[in-house]
């Protein structure tokens, strides 16, 4: 069987996944996925290139190349309200329009308003801990690594429960997510769609209301933004980046990456045990698990010019998905490769997070997440463990990584 004929990666396994990305990068590390029309790209160097290259890979078009498709009445649906199909965001821009996007985001969150979110973060991190601690177990993707980033992303947008229905909004902003990463019958099409839409004229409302009553939060910002002469943001722009970047993508792989981390951590007890010992340690660890198991395996590129990459010749017009977590795994690049090692600081950065240009900008944000859920888990859940006999599960995605559920417990 080719290289081709045996990728698989939807759900799969993290040994089987990263044991057959170690046989493709020695013996294809560049291939055709004929099931999905795709080339894929597994080494470090060869990601790294795709990443940066603007001259021969574009980051336009390529919301598409995880789901497209859907049925008519989700194509209706979608067409009335903002079609992130057809209007682009920041993740499906390129040159003059993406930097003026970006460097709205990136003043917006700077990294003053992060630290001024610090005190805040660790409260939700506390107040989480404090449901279960008690329980002796938990389900911890439910009762925490998703709960902790959809709580932060909403105090820092300006979601507060007593104003809002944040189970709803929860609700809306899971659904456009798996409208665009997750393959849906039409029925769960209809239902996502009307769910993207509804969640887009809820923020339109909220961003008129924050231009009558300005409060310190990011649709304050935002609203401020927008009401600039010179404006570098329209309000479609930015009504589609609250769901897609800021709340999708920043509550998704954020609640991955912990599940993922603390998965690892556990299922080898001394990796654990190392930061319970030394929490000076826990930023390497948190870089590490990134690295180890991170929560976006893959991302897209469309190719501009004719090139020649890991010795097959690619055309305009060509897609690419560059395996972030295979290049993590490169050992010609990372010393020990399979080994969980959190001081790699020597190392080259790991490319969970991407590089260049669509470097995410969420990145600080999740950082801190993870760093201060782990110093809070490990000082008072210092026994922690997997309960035995589960099977540990990763939802249908090619793009991501992430764990349906695990199950905890501790003396």
């Amino acid at each position: 069987m080719s290289i081709s004929q045996e990728f698989c990666p939807i759900g799969q396994d993290y040994t089987d996944l990263h044991r057959f990305l170690e046989k493709a990068r020695t013996e294809e590390p560049v291939f055709y996925w004929e099931q999905q029309g795709i080339w894929v790209i597994t080494r470090y160097d060869d990601v790294t290139e795709v990443l940066t290259d603007a001259e021969n890979f574009t980051n336009e078009g390529n919301l598409s190349v995880m789901n497209s498709g859907y049925c008519e009445e989700a194509t209706r649906i979608l067409a009335t309200g903002i079609d992130w199909t057809k209007v682009p965001q920041i993740n499906d821009m390129e040159g003059e329009r993406h930097a003026r996007v970006r460097s709205v985001v990136q003043n917006i969150l700077s990294p003053a308003r992060l630290r001024e979110m610090e005190p805040r973060i660790r409260q939700n991190v506390a107040e989480l801990i404090d449901r279960f601690v008690d329980d002796k177990k938990c389900e911890f993707v439910s009762q925490f690594c998703y709960p902790l980033p959809v709580r932060v992303i909403f105090d820092l947008i300006g979601f507060d429960e007593k104003e809002h229905d944040l189970a709803q909004l929860q609700i809306w902003s899971d659904n456009m997510f798996r409208l665009w990463l997750v393959p849906l019958s039409e029925e769960e099409q209809i239902e996502c769609a009307t769910h993207a839409v509804q969640f887009q004229e809820y923020i339109r409302n909220l961003l008129a209301d924050r231009r009558r009553n300005p409060r310190n939060d990011l649709l304050t910002d935002f609203a401020r933004e927008l009401d600039q002469e010179d404006a570098r943001v329209s309000e479609d722009e930015v009504i589609i980046m609250f769901p897609m970047n800021l709340i999708g993508a920043g509550h998704e792989t954020t609640k991955a990456a912990l599940s993922n981390a603390v998965y690892h951590m556990l299922s080898t007890p001394e990796w654990w045990q190392a930061i319970v010992d030394d929490p000076s340690t826990i930023p390497g660890a948190v870089e590490e698990s990134l690295r180890f198991d991170g929560s976006v395996l893959a991302w897209y590129r469309t190719v501009l010019k004719k090139t020649t990459l890991g010795g097959k010749a690619l055309n305009p017009g060509d897609k690419v998905m560059a395996v972030l977590g295979s290049a993590n795994h490169d050992a010609d690049v990372f010393d020990r490769a399979e080994e969980f090692c959190p001081a790699r600081s020597r190392h080259p950065k790991q490319l969970t997070f991407s590089t260049g240009r669509h470097f995410c900008l969420g990145a600080p944000l999740a950082r801190l997440e993870m760093q201060f859920a782990l110093e809070e888990l490990s000082s008072r859940l210092p026994g922690l463990r997997l309960s035995p006999g589960q099977p540990i599960k990763y939802m249908d995605s090619v793009a991501t990584r992430v764990i349906e559920a695990l199950q905890l417990e501790w003396d």
